[in-house]
Parts: C-alpha cells; structure tokens; sequence
C-alpha cells in the first residue's frame, strides 16, 4: 500500500511521483526520464559490462483513427521479422497521436499479455494474430457514431434527464468500443491480478524491475483547447523534465490519479464530429480543462 521499493536516494531525489490508484489502490510510482531510462538500461545489460552501447528505440506512432493503429502494429511487426526481434525488445517508447495511441496502448496490451520478459513478441502466435485481425477489421466507430445521433441530437430535445438516464456520451461509447476490442481477443487479454489501468498495468505486471521494464512507456499526445499546448498523457513523469517538453502538460499530475487505458487513448483521440472534447477539473490546479485530439498540435508523434 506504498510505492514501489526504492532507495532514500531515489527517495530524495524525486525520482517517485506518488500518484494514488482509488479506492483502497496502492499508490503508483510515476518515474522522471533520467529514471524511467535507468531502468530500462539495468533491465538490458543482462551482466553484460557498463561500457556496452544499447540501441534503444522510440517509436513514433502518428495519427489517423484505426488505420494508423493497425498501420503501426504492422510496421513493428516487420521490424522484428527484419532484427530477429530485437525492435521490440530495445522499445523504450511510444508516443502516439489519436489513431496511434489507439495502436500504441494496444501493443502494451499483447506485450503485457503476451510478451516474454525482454519485451518481445511472437508475432506468429495464433492469439497474437488474432489481435492484429482485430484491431485491423473491428468496427470501432460504429458505436460512437449512433449515439451522436442518440444523445447529441435525441437527448438535447429532452434536456437534462436524458443525461440523468445513464445514457453514454459519444466519447464514453468510444473508450467502451476500444475496451471490448481487448476484451474480446486472447491476444490483449491480461494475466491473472494484472489491473488493467493505464499506470496500474505497469506496477502490478510483476514485482521484477526487469520485467516492468519490458513494458514500453506511453507519451499519448492531446491538445489543450484554452493554450494549444500538448497535454501529454504518460507513465513517465513530464513535468520534471520541463526543458524536454516544453509547453506541455501533465495529465496525470493535473488529475493525481490513475485512469483507465482506454481513457489515456481518448486524451489523445478526439477528432471532430467523432468524439468531443474531455472536460476534466485539475484537483492540483483547481480549474477546468477541456482536452481534444493531439492532431491539432502536431500529427506525428515526433
């Protein structure tokens, strides 16, 4: 019911950014870059000497709703069929815009599923296979679409007790399309007393360190609609790397909680018409935000 293990040193310098679950949820540890990188390395070297160079890699995963997602996986997947998959295991990071953060929260998902302890993927395995055919063919819109219809249109006529009724807004309708995707497919389903959340997943995978560190981090990109800046979604902690990320905001410290996967996606995916923009009030700011899709920043990811 406290952080993960760390050193005072650690402690002292602020390398742990405590950030509580809900509920009776333990705390989670976001890490600084410096830290997060620490990590990674130990969990690569392997006993091999501290003078070893290691390729790592951050993907950038750019937008254009599913299509980029399937797009990305894909492109990963020919990577490591090119390396012997050494891509995936040297994966630090993804950051993603709408359609890409859809492919990127996904590949954490079979990774954690179904990944070994270095992070790689057997892409040929039937399960995984059978995630990729999901993501690439499964109607995600469908249902965001109808209750724009429904509730946007409908439920304005009614007023307030059409909201009152439970009825879902189009993005709600959204994140539960991408849940069922998961839910659905072997591929992206968790092991036993994993949380599904979007730092939770991280923290409860194992106890190991290396094994954490097979995970790639997540940087989903949105757009504050007030500034225009970036409001970066991630289980690294941005807002102690100022000079690196620039103009951008912390969802995670501005909210101080964890929030479900699917949720970290829409931070990133709202285009017109599909989804509309999040609202959510900062609890360490006191003050309302309204969050759109990363595309309006910058469509790359880079």
């Amino acid at each position: 019911s406290a952080c993960l293990p760390r050193t005072s040193a650690t402690r002292s310098s602020g390398d742990c950014d405590p950030v509580p679950g809900g509920g009776t949820e333990p705390l989670t540890c976001r890490p600084s870059l410096r830290a997060a990188l620490k990590e990674w390395v130990a969990s690569r070297r392997q006993g091999d000497p501290a003078s070893l160079r290691l390729p790592l890699v951050i993907v950038a995963a750019e937008g254009g709703a599913s299509r980029a997602a399937a797009w990305m996986l894909a492109s990963l997947r020919m990577l490591d069929h090119q390396t012997g998959g050494e891509t995936s295991r040297h994966i630090f990071a993804i950051s993603g815009v709408s359609g890409g953060s859809l492919g990127a929260a996904s590949y954490l998902r079979m990774v954690a599923a179904k990944g070994d302890a270095d992070g790689r993927l057997n892409w040929e395995n039937p399960e995984i296979r059978h995630a990729l055919k999901a993501i690439s063919t499964s109607d995600l819109l469908s249902a965001t679409i109808s209750t724009y219809f429904l509730s946007d249109m409908f439920g304005s006529l009614i007023g307030p007790a059409w909201t009152l009724g439970g009825v879902p807004d189009r993005n709600a309708a959204l994140e539960l399309a991408f849940q069922l995707l998961w839910k659905r497919s072997s591929g992206f389903q968790l092991p036993e007393g994993v949380d599904s959340k979007f730092l939770g997943l991280r923290t409860s995978i194992a106890n190991s360190s290396a094994v954490r560190a097979s995970l790639p981090h997540l940087m989903l990109n949105g757009t504050d609609v007030i500034t225009g800046k970036r409001i970066i979604t991630s289980s690294i902690r941005i807002n102690a790397d100022t000079a690196l990320f620039p103009d951008s905001g912390d969802f995670i410290r501005l909210v101080a909680r964890d929030i479900e996967l699917a949720t970290g996606v829409t931070n990133s995916a709202r285009f017109p018409f599909v989804s509309p923009a999040g609202r959510f009030i900062s609890t360490t700011e006191a003050r309302d935000y309204q969050i759109i899709d990363g595309g309006y920043f910058e469509n790359y990811g880079a």
